[in-house]
């Protein structure tokens, strides 16, 4: 390799590290972001139960119940998982993180169409939402990981398979939403169920079960094809194959 060849390589290493330090910075500030996001809305619902004489408990389990707020916890430990990693020498994600990658990148476009097509302005006590934490919650954070995975360096292709990975966790988090909705009573109202989000909920649907089985065969849909979009992202920009170091 020539002097002229040798510079051009060492540029070319530079601008890589470069720009591989920025975004672990980025993806730090970001992480930082999700957690002051949860707890500040986690203290203004602990303050609002507090005032009302709800149980602390009953507030802190219904709070890790939301979606978004598992799926913005996730996406915080990830990102910051990422960037220690990147930190730490590694020329590529390994397979593991190029998988939780994708899942929680799933997990937080999801969460950003469905607030923002479904829920925004349905919340029936507006005083319990921190605007501002509401918002990196589910606007920032989701853009966030629209860039991460269009710009983010040390990308690692994924097979097409992967999208059943994705799509274990929300089928847990649903089993779970449904059992334990029918099970607990609301201590806001009294009312014998308490589900996090009313599309899961059939007391308020047309036709009950039947309605909240649409609603769920749809953003499964969604999940799916955003896995699908994820992973294609993956092959445009990823350098090795899941299967193969």
């Amino acid at each position: 390799m020539d002097e002229a060849s040798l510079s051009y390589y060492d540029e070319v290493m530079y601008r890589q590290g470069t720009w591989l330090f920025i975004w672990q910075a980025l993806r730090v500030l970001a992480a930082f972001a999700a957690v002051a996001a949860i707890i500040r809305q986690l203290e203004n619902s602990l303050a609002i139960a507090a005032v009302k004489g709800w149980p602390i408990s009953g507030a802190i389990i219904d709070f890790f119940s939301y979606f978004t707020i598992l799926s913005n916890t996730a996406a915080a430990i990830t990102l910051i998982l990422s960037a220690i990693i990147a930190w730490s020498g590694c020329r590529i994600n390994p397979r593991w993180l190029a998988t939780l990658l994708l899942c929680v990148t799933t997990y937080m476009w999801t969460t950003g169409i469905v607030y923002n097509l479904l829920l925004r302005g349905t919340v029936s006590s507006p005083d319990a939402l921190v605007p501002w934490a509401n918002n990196i919650k589910h606007v920032a954070i989701p853009v966030f990981f629209l860039f991460d995975a269009v710009f983010a360096p040390l990308k690692r292709r994924l097979p097409w398979r992967k999208v059943y990975m994705v799509i274990l966790f929300p089928i847990i988090w649903l089993g779970y939403t449904m059992i334990r909705g029918a099970l607990v009573t609301n201590y806001r109202n009294g009312e014998t169920w308490w589900y996090p989000y009313f599309f899961l909920n059939p007391h308020l649907q047309r036709w009950g079960y039947g309605s909240v089985a649409l609603y769920v065969i749809a953003i499964s849909l969604l999940i799916a094809l955003l896995a699908i979009i994820g992973i294609g992202l993956t092959h445009w920009r990823g350098s090795v194959k899941t299967g193969h170091r």
